[in-house]
């Protein structure tokens, strides 16, 4: 039998953007990302992953759009 006690610690930063070589929240402050993660995790190892996307808004009345309805 494994018995395994896990502590498990998640978080998130949403809407970060690079302004001049700076890491910036959505509300334009600077984030120091070293001292966040220094903070929560110390000398432990973390795994980090990060996502971005873009999205359009197409105009389906917009006479000049190119919109096939086939395709899937």
């Amino acid at each position: 039998m494994e018995l395994k006690k896990t502590i498990k610690y998640d978080g998130k930063l949403k809407g970060l953007h690079m302004v001049e070589g700076q890491l910036v929240d959505l509300n334009g402050e600077i984030v120091d990302i070293l001292e966040i993660f220094t903070k929560a995790y110390g000398e432990k190892p973390f795994d980090m992953s990060t996502t971005t996307k873009t999205e359009e808004i197409i105009d389906l009345d917009d006479e000049d759009t190119d919109f096939d309805p086939d395709l899937k």
